[in-house]
């Protein structure tokens, strides 16, 4: 087991894109550290990021995880979107929300162009939590193709970003601390 998590990690291939695949699919539903498995594939890469390892990343650690979170997500999703009415009309007895205030927002998403556009936004962006994001899309009754299309991409983009952030940032310490 820890020859796999070894190999997952420090080689970015088919077992690290396996692995990343099934805990990202797992975090959606369950927390897991995650995040700390997408440093661990940097701290181990002495590449500097060029297209080619950019390419690498893309296939063997961003499309895997995106697939895993939009598999993981489909959960809450499929949950928010069959039981989305019943029971934002239970929270709004629990917190205080008035009918007008759920249809007012229920109004702003009519399944346009850019309702989809926000969606890939919040998908991308990598501060902005995964949960709320698929709940939402299963409140507004996102149609499925468009729900997993867009996690898809977003999620490859928010990783992407994630990597690069990462990987800028830790050479940078790096090369700081040994420069002292």
């Amino acid at each position: 087991m820890l020859e796999f998590f070894q190999r997952m990690i420090m080689e970015p291939g088919i077992w690290g894109a396996i692995g990343l695949f099934a805990v990202a699919a797992i975090d959606e539903v369950a927390p897991v550290p995650a995040s700390l498995i997408l440093v661990g594939e940097l701290l181990f890469l002495k590449n500097p990021l060029s297209v080619a390892v950019l390419g690498k990343l893309i296939f063997f650690v961003a499309f895997p995880i995106a697939l895993g979170t939009m598999l993981g997500s489909l959960v809450v999703y499929t949950a928010a979107y069959a039981g989305g009415k019943p029971s934002l009309d239970q929270l709004k007895k629990k917190f205080s929300v008035s009918t007008k205030q759920i249809d007012r927002f229920e109004s702003l998403f009519k399944n346009r162009w850019y309702d989809n556009v926000i969606f890939f936004f919040f998908r991308a962006t990598p501060l902005v939590p995964t949960l709320p994001v698929s709940i939402i899309g299963g409140i507004v009754r996102m149609p499925p193709l468009s729900y997993g299309l867009l996690t898809l991409l977003g999620i490859i983009v928010r990783v992407m970003i994630t990597l690069v952030i990462l990987k800028m940032g830790g050479d940078a310490v790096l090369s700081h601390a040994f420069n002292l």
